[in-house]
């Protein structure tokens, strides 16, 4: 058993380590952590958040040309204007969405390499263990985080950095200068803090989901390998009890041997007699 929990502890704990507090940021509105702090699955993600959240030329360049616009305001502006700002927008939501790709990808592949592992400790249990255990849950899982995860932060990135945006447009109509520059690459910050939180919890959702059955696994699997060992148990004792049937038997046709030589043996000394 001893052996057994241990692994039980290890797959938890890599399970865990997916669930809780993937992406440790402060919540939105909070000061952007640098460089980012990474609790040590994988060095890829992290390097894609420290790129992320590093200082990015081209993201000054987009928020200098949003800081060097006049004041926008969509009811009263012309259409020239507002085909000008959506062309800023939409080249900041590019920018915001390359990388934002890159974290997609990245989580895709942790998560992937996280329940490969699970998946090959079970295997080792069913062959060790002799039980079964059916896999193929685990695989549709990284399945449905590849569906959850791929495509979901543009769908953000595309509502917040828009003229449908309240805080967008509130930005847009400042007056030109360092402040809306200054208040655009905050902006830009702060949608991208927003996507990682949506994507860590749609994450989260599934992989708590995972954690449940994996739980469950565990704890039938448990009781079967101590139901099975149970019964190797009783078979020993039969075998035990059989083996000291047995000896007895010996014993007793020993003892009955001996006496007959015992019988024997005075019996030929009363005939030399």
């Amino acid at each position: 058993m001893g052996l057994l929990s241990g692994l039980v502890n290890v797959a938890k704990t890599v399970v865990k380590k997916i669930i809780s507090n993937p992406f440790p940021f402060p919540g939105p509105g909070g000061p952007l952590p640098s460089p980012v702090p990474w609790p040590n699955p994988g060095g890829t993600l992290k390097k894609v958040l420290d790129m992320i959240f590093g200082s990015g030329k081209k993201n000054d360049e987009l928020a200098e040309d949003t800081g060097n616009t006049d004041s926008y305001d969509m009811n009263n502006a012309e259409l020239n204007e507002t085909i000008h700002i959506n062309k800023i927008l939409d080249e900041y939501k590019r920018r915001i969405e390359d990388k934002i790709d890159l974290l997609e990808e990245s989580c895709i592949n942790e998560s992937q390499e996280y329940f490969n592992y699970l998946i090959d400790e079970m295997d080792k249990m069913e062959e060790k263990y002799n039980i079964k255990i059916n896999t193929r849950r685990f695989k549709r899982y990284i399945k449905d985080i590849e569906k959850e995860i791929r495509g979901s932060s543009k769908r953000h990135i595309s509502r917040r950095v828009s003229l449908a945006d309240n805080e967008c447009r509130e930005i847009l109509a400042m007056s030109k200068g360092e402040r809306k520059k200054s208040r655009m690459k905050e902006f830009a910050k702060e949608v991208i803090k927003e996507t990682l939180f949506e994507l860590s919890d749609s994450i989260k959702v599934i992989t708590e989901e995972q954690q449940d059955y994996l739980d469950d696994i565990f704890n039938d699997k448990i009781d079967e390998i101590i139901k099975n060992n149970k019964k190797k148990l009783s078979e020993v004792e039969e075998i035990e009890e059989l083996i000291d049937s047995n000896r007895k038997d010996y014993e007793m046709k020993k003892s009955e041997i001996n006496l007959t030589i015992d019988i024997c043996q005075l019996a030929v000394k009363e005939i030399k007699l």
